[in-house]
């Protein structure tokens, strides 16, 4: 990796995925209800695609295929395969090796680290939690065993760290800026 590289002249890249969102009803895409005005704001001055594909019905291949430019088939992350392979080479690899200050910051729970999407990045802020392990389908995770055997207190004990709404993903995003 390379870390001295001059950068002047190099445009700012910044990546947004908005994770099981459609199209139809955000107003950045003329939708009548003005969903999204912050993001109709910044699309003014930004590349908009206007005939996106999802590679995936859900999120953790669809993921996979943004990160590396790679088909599901071929990086074969899903449901039995709940991992980005360490093989595969990803955008933030590249941009790290151009001299690019990478970081992600993520609300979701199948973008975790630790299911490979950590990989190049300088910083990847995701909040790992032990007990979120039930979506990683682990019949051995004591959050299944609990949850199996139905304890009512599963719930409310273990459900603390799942995912991060957008105003807590926004406020570690600016404070990592303001470094």
């Amino acid at each position: 990796i390379t870390s001295n590289i001059d950068l002047k002249g190099y445009t700012n890249i910044i990546f947004i995925v908005m994770d099981t969102v459609r199209a139809d009803h955000l107003s950045v895409y003329n939708y009548p209800i003005d969903t999204t005005p912050n993001l109709k704001r910044l699309a003014k001055d930004s590349v908009v695609f206007e005939n996106a594909i999802s590679p995936s019905s859900w999120t953790l291949p669809s993921h996979s295929s943004m990160f590396t430019g790679r088909d599901s088939f071929k990086h074969n992350a899903n449901k039995l395969n709940q991992l980005l392979s360490k093989k595969e080479i990803t955008i933030a690899e590249i941009l790290n090796e151009k001299g690019y200050n990478t970081a992600s910051f993520v609300g979701g729970l199948y973008i975790k680290s630790k299911y490979g999407f950590g990989q190049g990045f300088k910083t990847y802020d995701d909040r790992l939690d032990f007990f979120s392990y039930l979506h990683t389908f682990n019949k051995l995770s004591i959050r299944y065993i609990m949850s199996a055997i139905s304890l009512k207190f599963e719930t409310s004990i273990f459900d603390r760290d799942d995912e991060r709404t957008a105003e807590e993903t926004n406020k570690r995003i600016f404070k990592w800026l303001d470094k």
